[in-house]
């Protein structure tokens, strides 16, 4: 959460009102979850690894991202979780 206001805040210029109601919005249609294993799929940027520790942890079918060592990943390479 912290990283996607901090982006919104930076790169797109969100005004703290804005940032605040985007929080609300996402805290209210999302699930906190805390991974159970640690997985090292991308090496270059360890923090990256949390998102997938958090989708194999949530089941998630998909990962919407702009994230360029994430999308630098191909479908083959993906994890079997």
């Amino acid at each position: 959460m912290d990283e996607m206001l901090e982006v919104l805040e930076t790169k797109f210029e969100h005004s703290p009102k804005r940032l605040a109601e985007a929080r609300e919005y996402i805290a209210s249609c999302t699930v906190r979850c805390i991974p159970k294993i640690k997985l090292n799929v991308v090496p270059a940027d360890e923090v990256d690894n949390r998102i997938f520790e958090c989708a194999d942890h949530s089941r998630s079918e998909v990962i919407v991202t702009n994230d360029k060592d994430l999308l630098r990943l191909s479908h083959s390479s993906r994890p079997s979780c």
